[in-house]
């Protein structure tokens, strides 16, 4: 009778375990176990209570009063999960130093073995890597972490988490992740990796994949549904590769997002915004969706939330709201890129651009007003081997190259970008938002003096933005540096039509239109200035060329203050008397 009566309650602690209700669960658990008639199974069942009702030190504590964390690698794991749940990251990494003791148990009526079957059937061993990599990653110990989600996939390929972690935390690069994708995959790997030796030095933790390894190999369909999964998230499949029995995949959450991600990644914003509506109206609570499109109206116009409320007290210029919040946002997570580059953007707007470079180089970005030029190659740089077709990055980099006077380098950079975005399309189907990009083309043509080619990049850019001062003015500059002054002034006109206080339009076309009338008539005009030698020279010295404290490393389009000057007191002589400065005439 007695018999029958334990049994109906652990029949009604598994109903409520199956429906989350935890706490009741918990309750007769506890009941259970006080009668002094604990089977593996009850023990189990407690713990798992414990865990799912977040009460982490009740649960470390009883495993360790009953030595079950030393005896058995499913208690370390939980042991583990209850430390990452505390931050109590050291201790985690401490847990794989020592060896189990099965013999360490001191339940009554309870053996160590009576566990192995949990381990298996529960992946423990990819789970123990899991948490191991999750705290070297707390620890700053990347290199460590990555080698933990990497062996873990190897175990387990079927670990999203680990391999979300490795891609979104950037710890390996693209191409290193489609290496690991094939390996995992590859038939000679998953035969050999219940021999893949551990990278633990304790005898049971060097079991981790013995027991569970050799039966980690899930069946061929399986296997190619994660393949096709990973592929698809590492860009390596398009819609057109989902075929057959995949093909439903096109359709699915995951492959949207991927789609949106890409064109958001092309500036095709309003396409992208298009699908996260239609995938926020489907399901309104899918997180990952929601970072993507904040993005997106945010262009045009968790962590998540809060960050959500950063942006919007950024985007209505209330600044130091938006550093509270950004700062609640690292508060919860610090391993969120885009937090530390929009907590980064508050500090430059409200002019902090000591606290904003500490920012981005956390973020592995820079700010460029600071104008270093080493360390922003060098950030960039790794941006571009972690993504080397991102046209984002490539522009960055020919913008750097540009500026450090390597015109050839700066070329090629920004041609490739244009490549990326085009991709046989033409210029006028391109997005607003490549404008710089191809104003950036015409200033390295122009400092190459293909001027010809100079113009029709500035041309292009007009074709994106019919009204842009700045392309006009560039134009301008480049029929003065032709000595096609009557197009100049034509050009500089429309520029000054668009934007009357524009100071450098108005400088030029003072001196096309000195230069215009002294071709006309050059003895009048000569005489009218009646220019010294003395005059010469100190024209020549105030006509030297001033960087401005507002250049944007995404847009030259304002370097032309840099090639030309900007003072108003001038008299400027014709301009066959006066050769132009090096910075102004592109010698």
């Amino acid at each position: 009778m007695a018999t029958n009566s334990f049994e109906q309650v652990r029949e009604a602690i598994y109903c409520k375990m199956y429906g989350g209700q935890w706490d009741d669960a918990l309750y007769w658990c506890e009941k259970l176990m006080s009668l002094r008639v604990t089977t593996a199974e009850d023990v189990v069942c407690y713990c798992l209570c414990l865990l799912f009702s977040k009460q982490y030190n009740l649960l470390l504590s009883y495993m360790e009063r009953n030595g079950l964390v030393s005896c058995h690698r499913l208690f370390r794991l939980w042991a583990a999960k209850c430390l990452l749940a505390l931050r109590r990251y050291a201790d985690v990494v401490q847990l794989f130093d020592g060896q189990c003791t099965p013999t360490a148990i001191s339940l009554p009526n309870v053996r160590t073995s009576d566990f192995d079957g949990y381990g298996d059937q529960w992946k423990v061993d990819s789970g123990l890597l899991l948490a191991l990599g999750k705290a070297h990653e707390e620890l700053n110990a990347r290199d460590q972490a990555a080698e933990a989600y990497r062996q873990c996939l190897f175990i387990n390929p079927f670990c999203a988490e680990a391999f979300g972690l490795l891609l979104d935390h950037h710890l390996l690069s693209v191409k290193e992740m489609c290496q690991v994708v094939r390996l995992i995959f590859a038939q000679k790997a998953v035969k050999s990796r219940s021999r893949s030796p551990s990278p633990y030095s304790n005898n049971d933790v060097n079991a981790l994949g013995s027991s569970s390894v050799g039966s980690a190999a899930a069946s061929a369909n399986s296997c190619e549904i994660a393949e096709t999964v990973y592929k698809l998230k590492l860009g390596q499949l398009n819609e057109s590769d989902l075929t057959g029995p995949l093909s439903p995949l096109r359709h699915g959450f995951h492959f949207q997002l991927i789609t949106a991600k890409r064109l958001y990644s092309q500036g095709k914003y309003r396409e992208a915004l298009k699908i996260t509506n239609d995938m926020l109206i489907r399901d309104e609570y899918r997180k990952d969706c929601y970072l993507l499109h904040i993005n997106l109206l945010t262009s045009l116009s968790m962590v998540i939330s809060w960050y959500a409320v950063a942006c919007y007290y950024y985007c209505t210029e209330k600044y130091e709201e938006a550093k509270k919040f950004f700062c609640k946002s690292i508060g919860i997570s610090s391993h969120h890129d885009f937090v530390w580059i929009g907590y980064g953007h508050s500090f430059s707007a409200a002019n902090e651009h000591d606290q904003a470079m500490l920012c981005y180089c956390r973020a592995w970005t820079m700010y460029c007003l600071c104008n270093n030029l080493k360390l922003a190659e060098k950030i960039m740089l790794d941006a571009l081997a972690l993504s080397p077709d991102d046209p984002y990055a490539l522009q960055e980099i020919g913008v750097l190259t540009f500026k450090q006077g390597s015109y050839e380098a700066a070329r090629d950079y920004l041609n490739k970008a244009l490549e990326k975005i085009t991709a046989g399309r033409s210029i006028a189907s391109l997005s607003a938002v490549w404008k710089p990009l191809l104003n950036n083309l015409g200033h390295v043509y122009r400092k190459l003096k293909l001027y010809d080619e100079a113009i029709k990049f500035h041309e292009d850019a007009l074709l994106l933005v019919p009204d842009d001062p700045s392309s006009f003015t560039s134009i301008g500059f480049i029929f003065m540096l032709k000595n096609q002054f009557s197009d100049a002034v034509e050009w500089l006109h429309r520029a000054l039509s668009l934007k009357q206080d524009d100071t450098l339009a108005t400088s030029l076309l003072s001196r096309a239109m000195d230069a215009w009338g002294w071709v006309l008539e050059p003895a009048t005009v000569f005489q009218e200035k009646q220019l010294s030698l003395a005059d010469l020279r100190r024209s020549m010295m105030e006509l030297r060329d001033h960087p401005t404290a507002n250049s944007s490393i995404s847009d030259m389009a304002s370097d032309l203050s840099i090639d030309t000057c900007t003072g108003h007191d001038v008299i400027y002589p014709p301009i066959r008397c006066l050769r132009f400065p090096d910075a102004m005439s592109d010698d």
